[in-house]
């Protein structure tokens, strides 16, 4: 065993091995941010993966940190040079940003995604921290105790993922959020939060009619589009009235 030091302030945290590495991930995992801020510097790998109290598969610091939501221990992590925001568990590549979408750690996913972290990203299993977010049945009882925003913790993960996808993705990602959850996001979400969207709509719906028939029918979504790609004489060219859309209304 590696020789102790003294913990700032008094703190003391048992850890089950010796090494900076394994009590670096057991302090993220505790939420000791002052104990984490002494042994980045201690460590020779930041990203180094380890299990506290072997209660999990081996991860970094910065995977548990983002697991149980503490975001001072994120800070600290995110601040270090070599530290790498994407890394996922060696087993199965799920990232930080994976796992705290699917605990719904609303503030640790939002400090993730200003940092740069990769929403595209997949797992062993080919699923994205969208998948993540949609599939996890953690959010039942969130929802179910009014957790998140009067219970709509899902959606608003949901709906700052969105806005991390590059244009020619939307389509696709809205797709599979109506297909797993069709009535999660509402009209707004879809036509005013994820401006990508819109602007993709405008590129489209421009092919087939005219300037002022077009503010008259968007915002529509991707869906829509293509409906008016099929027929596009139905929508157009004059007509006010909105396509029916398979989005809630609120």
């Amino acid at each position: 065993m590696m020789q102790d030091f003294d913990y700032p302030e008094g703190n003391f945290v048992q850890y089950h091995a010796g090494t900076h590495e394994h009590r670096m991930v057991q302090a993220a995992y505790d939420g000791h941010a002052d104990i984490v801020r002494v042994l980045i510097n201690k460590v020779s790998d930041v990203n180094c993966e380890a299990t506290p109290r072997h209660q999990f598969s081996p991860a970094s610091a910065l995977w548990f940190a983002a697991y149980v939501g503490n975001i001072q221990v994120m800070e600290v992590l995110l601040q270090h040079p070599d530290i790498d925001i994407n890394k996922g568990q060696q087993y199965n590549h799920i990232t930080p940003l994976m796992t705290a979408c699917c605990v719904g750690r609303d503030e640790a996913i939002r400090l993730l995604l200003k940092k740069g972290a990769k929403v595209l990203l997949k797992d062993e299993r080919h699923r994205t921290a969208l998948t993540w977010a949609l599939i996890s049945a953690k959010y039942q009882l969130y929802e179910k105790n009014g957790i998140g925003e009067a219970g709509n913790l899902r959606r608003h993960v949901v709906v700052n993922l969105l806005r991390r996808y590059p244009p020619e993705q939307i389509e696709v990602a809205v797709q599979e959020v109506n297909k797993r959850r069709p009535s999660l996001l509402t009209r707004k979400d879809i036509l005013t939060v994820v401006p990508s969207l819109q602007a993709c709509c405008r590129d489209v719906v421009l092919q087939y009619v005219t300037e002022e028939t077009f503010e008259n029918i968007l915002p529509l979504p991707p869906l829509i589009i293509r409906d008016l790609k099929w027929d596009a004489r139905t929508w157009g060219w004059g007509r006010k009235s909105k396509p029916h859309s398979m989005y809630s209304n609120s």
